[in-house]
């Protein structure tokens, strides 16, 4: 899980969030209300999209609103689940409250796969 993540506002500009996603390396931001609860997702690819149409508009014109989520404490393979049932590449983390605490991705998962490797390997090894 990466922590720290960005996050944008429903309002918030397609310009505004692509200039977010290249500062932070994300290519997908949750997309918080107010209260910073999760209401949606909005990807790199979505807004990508959204221009090849001319479109320039807001988050909440393009974003996925029907976005899973797990909690900090869920299990990597309930998050793995989701990612996969729902074809996503991304999956935020929320808590309680459904205020967003990090995202999980799949280059978070990858890394997670090539330590265990690494420990796996370092085990039957005898070491």
């Amino acid at each position: 899980m990466t922590v720290g993540v960005q996050t944008v506002h429903p309002h918030t500009s397609l310009r505004d969030a692509h200039a977010r996603m290249r500062f932070s390396g994300f290519r997908h931001l949750p997309v918080v209300d107010e209260r910073q609860h999760l209401v949606g997702i909005v990807a790199a690819s979505d807004i990508k999209a959204a221009w090849g149409r001319g479109f320039d508009g807001r988050c909440d014109e393009v974003m996925t609103s029907r976005t899973s989520a797990v909690h900090p404490d869920a299990p990597v393979r309930e998050a793995i689940a989701r990612m996969l049932a729902d074809d996503v590449r991304s999956l935020p983390i929320v808590n309680a409250d459904n205020r967003v605490v990090g995202i999980m991705t799949t280059t978070d998962l990858l890394q997670l796969a090539y330590r265990a490797l690494i420990v796996q390997e370092y085990v039957s090894a005898g070491q």
